[in-house]
């Protein structure tokens, strides 16, 4: 074995150790110190020590060294939630030197630990050496010890390349830390309009979501409006907007790694919203069978994420002017299906290492220039056409789709922009009875009502009724040719 290949062997990651240390006679200080094994590619906390007054904010820098080839890091960083609360996230220069990147955190504060991924995103070289991947703000609220522990980051080397690949959420003990409410026995519809009470319900999406009034299973009607906030959806809950044209979710603050739209429950279904101007738009971490259809999503940094996060429909959403379109992250099983993907600055769609068994198809990837419509890792295995027909992709350059790799190839692809057929209400390809159902179930109803559901819509007038019915059973029994 050569020497290269000896050191990128030897990679691992060193166990960091912050002692913050209270000072007992002194009941306002405290103290912390960083020891750290220096192994060849390894992960370490600097300042080594430096003191704080109780309520000082402070930060640490998590560095990187000698390592090869990197695209993408994975960690978790725990603490003593009872001296130190969590404050401040920002992304270092390691990675952000190569090129483009996206950076995510998950932050479970109670029990004092988080999860921090950084990648590249587009056809950009590997980041090689060292440097700062991130620095992370804390306020020492009590005196006492704690420890800001690195762990859960082996690094991997596949097909002769160096990765960070990170967190195993298989093996990691992770803690539910959302407000458990009960059930109720049958869904409720509110509504949510920035004049609020005594007309509407509730002045803000979020305001609706922490109610103890909302339960999971509930459905939020959102009338238009700019409602500008960070959205976190911490209960299984069906958010529809009036119309994605004219019903705004706008980032309050697009910091690195927060999200306009947080899905941090399961069965969580969001429509006819536009969902703009956040680090990410739309994430989902860890939660699975998330429903993202008929939105805009729309001038994010990365427009939609699962990372850690199962079973997702992406379905008929407009995902442009974001720096990435969709970026899927040790994420499996996902459908994204019958969405424009245009015009996003660094690439369409980006599939990550850990990341299986995903449908793609009947998309339109358009990019421009030199931008790649589709870049997947080697390393994963994911279906690009069905039924005879992939993607519509207005460039077809090795690497960018519609050939990615062997494990990732689109063997159909459109020969132009893929439209669904009108009828076809759940887009499957065909209209029959199911779709005639949908519109049946809706019949008579307008935006706000119990039953009230924007796909039976077909002619998009607000209400469903014999017209909706007769566009869908022109078409019955025929197939998406």
């Amino acid at each position: 074995m050569d020497t290269r290949k000896k050191v990128e062997r030897c990679i691992a990651l060193a166990f960091v150790s912050v002692l913050v240390v209270g000072l007992f006679c002194s009941a306002d200080i405290v103290m912390f110190r960083v020891s750290c094994q220096q192994l060849p590619g390894v992960l370490s906390i600097e300042p080594r020590e430096v003191r704080v007054n109780v309520s000082e904010v402070f930060s640490v820098n998590v560095d990187i060294a000698d390592v090869i080839e990197v695209y993408e890091v994975e960690f978790r960083l725990s603490w003593n939630p009872s001296v130190l609360n969590f404050t401040e996230f920002e992304e270092g220069s390691f990675l952000s030197n190569q090129g483009q990147t996206v950076f995510l955190k998950e932050v479970f504060e109670e029990n004092g630990y988080m999860y921090i991924g950084g990648t590249l995103i587009g056809n950009v070289s590997r980041a090689t050496g060292g440097g700062t991947l991130v620095s992370i703000q804390f306020t020492a609220f009590a005196p006492g010890e704690s420890a800001l522990d690195i762990s859960e980051s082996p690094f991997e080397e596949i097909d002769g390349n160096v990765i960070a690949s990170g967190v195993s959420l298989e093996q990691a003990t992770v803690h539910n830390v959302e407000l458990l409410v009960a059930a109720s026995a049958s869904p409720t519809v509110w509504t949510v309009n920035p004049l609020g009470p005594p007309t509407y319900d509730f002045a803000t999406i979020q305001g609706a979501i922490n109610s103890p009034l909302v339960f999971d299973g509930d459905v939020l009607h959102v009338f238009a409006a700019n409602y500008v906030e960070n959205v976190n959806v911490w209960k299984s809950l069906t958010i529809i907007g009036e119309n994605r044209s004219t019903t705004f979710v706008t980032a309050a603050t697009a910091r690195v790694s927060t999200s306009t739209l947080s899905i941090r429950a399961p069965n969580v279904k969001i429509l006819e919203l536009t969902i703009q101007l956040g680090y990410a738009g739309v994430r989902a971490f860890f939660w699975n069978d998330a429903t993202i259809k008929d939105c805009r999503v729309v001038n994010n940094t990365v427009g939609f994420v699962a990372w850690h996060s199962d079973s997702n429909d992406v379905k008929a959403n407009n995902v442009s002017g974001n720096k990435c379109g969709i970026l899927l992250w040790r994420s499996n099983v996902d459908l994204i299906l019958g969405n424009d993907i245009t015009n996003n600055s660094a690439v369409g769609i980006q599939v990550l290492h850990g990341s299986d068994g995903n449908n793609i198809y009947w998309n339109d990837f358009i990019q421009l220039g030199g931008v790649p419509n589709a870049l997947a890792a080697w390393t994963t295995a994911n279906t690009w056409d069905v039924m005879g027909k992939g993607n519509y992709w207005n460039k077809d350059v090795f690497g960018q789709g519609p050939y990615m790799n062997p494990t990732n190839v689109d063997n159909n692809p459109l020969t132009a922009p893929w439209n669904p057929m009108l009828g076809d209400v759940n887009l499957d390809g065909k209209v029959n009875i199911v779709d005639i159902t949908i519109c049946a179930m809706a019949f008579g109803t307008h935006f706000s009502d119990l039953r009230w559901n924007p796909q039976a819509d077909v002619n998009r007038d607000g209400l469903v009724n014999i017209l909706d019915i007769a566009l869908a059973a022109k078409n019955f029994g025929k197939t998406d040719p």
